[in-house]
């Protein structure tokens, strides 16, 4: 499952970037169809969120109407062609990030009632790891590690792993980490406990990190 992230699926990237590309009045039910319900109210495909979707990145198509129906002068579909250019980047953005989940994380999509409500929408797809969005950075950046060992074959030796080094080059790391260590059982300000759900179980313990005192 860990090497999966590394391999490219077309048919997620060809159905995200349709769902991504048209009203969530038309993605909802194609998505619901071909997914089920469960994937489309993950996808954030239905209302409210997909109508805000629509407002924020596919009103497009409300200026296609507008320029079809009144063709408001200096006006041309040249124009319109470039909005929905930049709309199709948004698209493809979030069709790549889909084609490279695991088999694993899409049956998670398609079936787990709380991913939205955890927000392993914003952790799955990046958001959480670069801006810290979900305020699960820790949770999210041993997921990371545990991952790196198995691909590397070492998860069993990780728990036990340490290296020795000098008394002020400790004394560095421990001050640039500890606040950080303090903070991966302190869950105050999460949208919700459920944040440390992985499908992996407990990581913390896993790559040997639960005991922090």
């Amino acid at each position: 499952d860990a090497w999966d992230e590394c391999s490219f699926s077309w048919m997620p990237f060809l159905t995200t970037y349709v769902y991504e590309m048209v009203p969530s009045v038309v993605g909802g039910p194609l998505c619901w169809l071909w997914e089920g319900r469960m994937s489309a109210r993950n996808r954030m495909l239905f209302p409210p969120m997909g109508i805000a979707q629509d407002v924020s990145f596919r009103s497009v198509w409300v200026l296609l109407v507008i320029h079809l129906y009144y063709a408001p002068p200096g006006s041309s579909m040249l124009d319109i062609a470039i909005v929905f250019l930049l709309m199709s980047f948004r698209a493809g953005s979030l069709a790549m990030k889909y084609a490279y989940l695991p088999v694993s994380d899409m049956i998670q999509v398609e079936q787990m009632e709380k991913w939205f409500a955890f927000d392993h929408w914003f952790r799955s797809l990046g958001a959480s790891i670069h801006f810290n969005f979900a305020k699960t950075w820790h949770f999210d950046l041993m997921k990371q590690l545990m991952v790196g060992a198995l691909r590397a074959d070492v998860f069993k030796e990780l728990p036990g792993r340490k290296f020795r080094c000098g008394q002020s080059c400790a004394g560095s790391i421990w001050t640039a980490v500890k606040d950080d260590l303090s903070k991966l059982d302190d869950t105050e300000g999460l949208s919700s406990s459920g944040v440390r759900a992985s499908k992996f179980g407990d990581i913390q313990r896993h790559i040997g990190l639960h005991n922090t005192e």
